[in-house]
């Protein structure tokens, strides 16, 4: 069988791939070869999360104000410059240009 590059493997078997290094399945596994795993599955588990677009306003007084454009399926509120997610208060502040 011929070995495969990793970016032409799918999610599972790079799965597989790490998982088998980690339990030490496999003897060897370079540092880099490792960390590019990561990054790919990564990567592609970024791509299947949903988006949530956050649209932000500054005042003439450069307050910030944040909206969701549209209703979100998640557990996301918004109120002025604070995002409420997932038990997480996300406060934005932006800093003067100097």
């Amino acid at each position: 069988m011929a070995e495969k590059m990793l970016e032409e493997l799918g999610a599972e078997e790079l799965a597989q791939v790490l998982d088998d290094f980690i339990t030490r399945e496999v003897d060897e596994l370079s540092m880099p070869t490792f960390f590019e795993a990561w990054e790919i599955l990564d990567r592609e588990r970024r791509a299947r999360m949903p988006v949530i677009v956050v649209q932000g306003e500054i005042s003439d007084d450069d307050e910030v104000t944040l909206s969701l454009p549209k209703p979100v399926p998640a557990p996301v509120a918004v109120s002025g410059n604070e995002l409420i997610v997932n038990g997480y208060r996300i406060i934005l502040k932006l800093k003067a240009r100097t």
